[in-house]
């Protein structure tokens, strides 16, 4: 869950909760910007801002599970791992290579509200890379 220090404002909006994660001035097109959600390296959000679109998808990385994924090279609507070349959707976290198999980036409803970023409150889970540790 979210450690105190991590106290992100909470807003309902459209019926849903969200958390304010950073000003929209933080963000500059065709580049990412890492949020952490908690002292849990796996609750961290890399935020993009590409043609005026926003996408939130998860920062680490499936492969190696690094956790720079806001670092990444974006081409198109894909972000690549800069570590290991990775690519992945931002509109649907999919791997864009099938010979890497199904490892995938979790993606985050994002949106932005009177200058402020905001997420969908996730519901953290244990990652299976650290389940069958």
């Amino acid at each position: 869950m979210f450690d105190e220090k991590f106290n992100y404002p909470e807003e309902i909006i459209n019926g849903e909760l969200y958390l304010e994660i950073l000003d929209a001035d933080k963000l500059t097109n065709g580049k990412g910007v890492k949020v952490e959600l908690s002292d849990n390296p796996d609750d961290e959000v890399a935020v993009f801002l590409i043609n005026s679109e926003l996408f939130a998808v998860s920062n680490t990385c499936p492969h190696k599970h690094t956790r720079e994924i806001y670092e990444g090279a974006i081409e198109d609507l894909t972000v690549s791992c800069p570590f290991h070349g990775w690519e992945f959707s931002l509109e649907t976290g999919e791997n864009m290579n099938p010979r890497f198999g199904g490892k995938s980036l979790k993606i985050f409803d994002v949106i932005k509200k009177e200058n402020k970023i905001y997420i969908k409150k996730p519901g953290f889970e244990v990652p299976k890379w650290i389940q069958n540790m």
